[in-house]
């Protein structure tokens, strides 16, 4: 078993300062963070009723293609124009990773200003053909109205916790 002092020292090593502060008040930390040229990790990290924990997902360095994945051309046609997509599943399968490989394909085939609104963020994604600026924020109406106004016209919210959210993502979508 890890004491305490350690693990607190290796998990400031690699937490972000507002996140620890998360910790610090008590609530769990997500959070991401990159190990150069290895890979990316996301990390949870929260304290349980006798110690600190945490969980850490691998998350490769680059998002898989939308071949790799296997994504059906039918799926890739919806994102040559406007409308909405939604990704849904369970923890751990593969939501994050197919957004991301469906983003890579717009970046590659688009001139488009793409807002991710992320937290954390997963898949960095290098500008291609499009402007991609990658916010880690919590989705809120707020967030939502602000990349809206930087004049995004493609927009991935990474989750929809509120009924707000969801209402600001349905109108962003009109």
């Amino acid at each position: 078993e890890i004491p305490d002092a350690h693990f607190a020292r290796a998990i400031a090593a690699i937490i972000p300062d507002e996140k620890l502060q998360t910790l610090q008040d008590g609530h769990p930390a997500v959070f991401g963070f990159t190990i150069d040229k290895v890979a990316r990790y996301r990390g949870t990290v929260f304290q349980d009723s006798e110690s600190w924990t945490g969980s850490f997902r691998v998350i490769p360095l680059q998002a898989p293609s939308t071949t790799e994945l296997n994504i059906p051309a039918g799926i890739t046609d919806l994102c040559r124009g406007p409308g909405l997509l939604v990704i849904a599943g369970g923890t751990g399968e593969g939501k994050s990773t197919t957004a991301a490989s469906l983003l890579s394909f717009i970046n590659e085939t688009r001139d488009e200003h793409i807002v991710t609104l992320e937290s954390p963020i997963e898949f960095f994604i290098e500008n291609k053909r499009s402007l991609v600026n990658q916010r880690d924020t919590p989705n809120s109406v707020h967030s939502v109205e602000a990349a809206l106004q930087g004049d995004a016209n493609v927009l991935y919210l990474g989750e929809l916790e509120s009924p707000s959210t969801i209402l600001a993502a349905l109108e962003a979508a009109e």
